[in-house]
């Protein structure tokens, strides 16, 4: 039975949500005609109500810390990466994007929380409504099996620790310590990108198993304690050594991960204000490794890595403007996928942003463009494509919600809880194909070996107690 302030509180969302779409659809209507787009001032004023609006259809629908609703993280990160940077654009770059882009924007960002809304009243996120049982199960689990859980922890790194090293064999050296890092980095890249995940994911996961130790200490001993410190330790050493291959973010996301699966297990959600110091921390991180990779460490410049950094923010909604230009008359016709599953074959295969960013005739050193959500759907099939894969999105995002239910390992199952939707999210600048191909495929072979190690110490640890013996014989 809901309580008086649950069903005040669904009836609220319920009802903002039919005035929202009432408005959604005119903002639709008005950026497909171009009606008002001379009014500048307006537009902007439009494009700024929406994200807060769905802010606040999630805050009364779910809660914006409730990270077992799929949609939360999705719906940030369009915000942080999508939606303001049209803001940053306009104060930023001299680059003018059409109107069309705008309306392509709204439609593609907008849709999947809307659909997602809809699909959840008719099949609500059984991890959410089976969440508390789920951390009690966790916790059984972990206090039953607690040196296995270190062990397992302790295992992944040293599995993304092996495949750094390897990463530098086959590169022939440190990228980021190179006279020109950034090339160092594209090159290196060529034919070992396999081997690259490899080296950060298993990283990652152990960093959710970490948030999760911490989150169920059950006391303060001294050799708990060490152990902690030494696994955080390592952990930032691993990070570290893996930030040198050149791209900074992959393991840096090691740290957004413990941090949330702490918080999710700690408190049963993510409080939001404390993780965005955490992010905006790491960002300014990324940011002045971004400058390293680009100028060298001798000749790093703080003006122009700002620069850099915000220009590599708002590229989103530029990149899909150069795209919906480029494809206006002739689209691949859903060949993106298998242009960006061709990455998985062995030697160098240029992704989809690779190919783009020749296509579009963007000039910059690095690798390929950006293909957010929006932009996918519409060089596959048109603006046809963008509802299409706006609408496929939320889909994903449900089925996703059961498929992790249904796994039956209760360990494995908040691994997945914190690491799916945190991917998921992607599509904001890397689209459904990107994704997929670049990080649920590999996420998904690391995941199973993990549970096939895990399945193996609890074996052994069954057999080991069998031997022991029971008592003395009478």
């Amino acid at each position: 039975m809901l309580s008086i302030s649950n069903k005040f509180r669904a009836a609220s969302s319920s009802c903002f949500f039919l005035v929202y779409l009432f408005i959604y659809t005119l903002s639709l209507l008005f950026f497909y005609k171009n009606i008002w787009w001379k009014l500048e001032g307006i537009a902007y004023l439009v494009w700024l109500f929406h994200p807060l609006a769905l802010l606040l259809l999630a805050s009364l629908r779910w809660g914006i810390g409730k990270f077992t609703v799929f949609i939360i993280p999705f719906l940030l990160m369009s915000i942080a990466f999508y939606w303001s940077s049209i803001f940053l654009l306009d104060y930023f770059s001299p680059y003018e994007i059409a109107a069309s882009t705008y309306y392509i924007g709204l439609a593609g960002i907008t849709t999947p929380v809307l659909i997602y809304y809809l699909l959840d009243y008719l099949f609500p996120s059984p991890l959410a409504r089976n969440f508390g049982s789920l951390r009690g199960r966790l916790y059984e689990f972990v206090s039953t099996h607690q040196q296995i859980v270190y062990l397992l922890t302790l295992l992944s790194v040293f599995v993304s620790i092996f495949f750094t090293l390897l990463f530098f064999i086959k590169a022939g050296g440190i990228p980021l310590l190179a006279d020109n890092p950034e090339q160092a980095r594209v090159e290196a890249m060529k034919g070992a990108g396999l081997i690259h995940r490899l080296s950060y994911l298993p990283l990652q996961m152990a960093a959710i198993l970490l948030g999760i130790i911490v989150a169920f200490r059950s006391n303060k001993t001294a050799s708990k304690k060490k152990g902690i410190v030494f696994l955080a330790s390592l952990m930032l050493f691993t990070i570290f050594l893996n930030m040198l291959t050149g791209p900074r973010a992959s393991p840096l996301w090691a740290l957004i991960y413990l941090y949330i699966s702490y918080e999710l297990f700690r408190h049963q959600k993510v409080r939001i204000r404390h993780g965005v110091s955490i992010v905006v921390a790491i960002l300014a991180l990324v940011a002045i490794m971004g400058g390293v990779r680009y100028s060298g460490l001798e000749e790093v410049n703080l003006a122009d890595t700002v620069e850099r950094f915000v220009n590599r923010i708002y590229m989103n909604p530029v990149n899909t403007d150069r795209i919906v230009r480029t494809f206006e008359t002739q689209t691949l016709e859903g060949n993106s996928f298998w242009i960006d599953l061709a990455v998985l074959k062995p030697g160098f295969q240029p992704d989809l942003g690779t190919i783009l960013k020749e296509k579009v005739g963007a000039e910059f050193d690095g690798g390929g463009i950006t293909v957010p959500l929006p932009a996918e759907g519409y060089l596959n099939y048109g603006m046809t494509g963008v509802w299409v894969y706006a609408v496929a999105f939320a889909f994903i995002l449900k089925l996703a919600e059961y498929l992790v239910h249904f796994v039956p390992n209760v360990l494995l199952k908040s691994i997945l809880l914190v690491i799916t939707p945190l991917q998921l999210m992607g599509v904001v600048t890397m689209g459904i194909s990107g994704i997929i191909v670049k990080t649920i495929i590999p996420s998904l072979v690391v995941a199973s070996a993990l549970y096939i190690l895990l399945l193996t110490m609890l074996t052994i640890k069954v057999l080991i107690q069998k031997r022991k013996p029971h008592g003395k014989p009478a």
